[in-house]
C-alpha cells in the first residue's frame, strides 16, 4: 500500500506540475575557485531543465499574496521533491510583464515545506538586476 506522502507527491505531480508547470532552466554553481587571497575568481554553472509552478507573484499585471511577506521583485515557486535545488542557484524564467524574453532569478531562500514530510520545496526567488 502507498504511503500518504507517496500519493501527495503523485497527486501533486499529476495535478499540478503536469498540469501548471512551467519548463524552465535551473543554473547550479559548482565547485568555486579561489586565487591565493581568497577572492573568487571563477564560477561555473551547470544547467538542468526542471518544472516549476509559479504563485504568490507581485508585478503591474497579477497583485496576489496569500503568504504575506513577498515584495515587488520577488516571487515563489513550488519545485517537485525530486529537484535537488539550493540557495544561491538561478532559475531562468518567462519574463513577467511580457513572456517572451527570459530573465534570471536568484534562490533567496528556501521555505520550510507546509506539507507533512518531503513533498514539495518552495523557493522564495529574487531577480536579478542586469
Amino acid at each position: 500500500m502507498a504511503t500518504k506522502q507517496t500519493i501527495i507527491r503523485e497527486k501533486l505531480q499529476s495535478k499540478v506540475f503536469d498540469v501548471l508547470g512551467k519548463s524552465v532552466t535551473l543554473k547550479r554553481k559548482t565547485s568555486p575557485i579561489y586565487n591565493s587571497r581568497g577572492e573568487l575568481e571563477s564560477q561555473t554553472w551547470v544547467t538542468s531543465t526542471i518544472t516549476v509552478v509559479n504563485y504568490d507573484v507581485i508585478d503591474d499585471r497579477t497583485n496576489h499574496s496569500r503568504l504575506g511577506e513577498i515584495q515587488a521583485g520577488e516571487q515563489y515557486v513550488a519545485i517537485p521533491y525530486t529537484v535537488s535545488i539550493s540557495k544561491g542557484d538561478i532559475i531562468v524564467l518567462p519574463e513577467l510583464t511580457t513572456g517572451t524574453s527570459t530573465e534570471n532569478w536568484y534562490v533567496r531562500e528556501l521555505q520550510p515545506n507546509p506539507l507533512p514530510d518531503n513533498v514539495v520545496t518552495i523557493a522564495i526567488l529574487t531577480r536579478v538586476q542586469p
